[in-house]
């Protein structure tokens, strides 16, 4: 399971949308920071896609993995220079840096089945020279 996580990250990186097919599961489902993003192949592949058009230079590196059971435990830093858009925001060519944690669960098949993803995201478009404008209070 060390191999298919190493295997995950590494198709994240190239946005090698074969390798992400062989590594995870049809059905696989993508939680950020306590939400499902996407639940299949085709929405796993729209989320690398937008986030390489906006990172052109995407890279996640690991600092730490455990395997333990049918999953693997995964701390990261990722980094990037915003070059695209991002949603509807243009680029504004600043680089982003931010530190994530990673479950990837597996089945017997050894095929990813779930990935629970956590990072600042807030963090990561500050970087890019975002800010965040408070509500109007009446």
């Amino acid at each position: 399971m060390k191999n298919r996580s190493k295997d995950y990250i590494r198709a994240w990186n190239s946005k090698d949308f074969n390798l992400m097919r062989t590594v995870t599961s049809t059905d696989f489902e993508r939680n950020v920071n306590g939400e499902i993003r996407s639940n299949s192949h085709q929405g796993l592949e729209e989320t690398m896609h937008s986030w390489h058009i906006a990172v052109s230079n995407f890279n996640i590196e690991v600092r730490e993995m455990i395997v333990k059971g049918s999953k693997s435990y995964t701390r990261w830093t990722g980094t990037g220079t915003n070059t695209g858009m991002y949603g509807e925001n243009p680029p504004t060519g600043k680089k982003g840096k931010t530190e994530g944690f990673m479950v990837l669960t597996f089945n017997q098949d050894g095929k990813a089945i779930r990935e629970e993803v956590f990072y600042d995201v807030l963090g990561v478009v500050e970087d890019w020279g975002y800010t965040l404008t408070p509500p109007i209070m009446e």
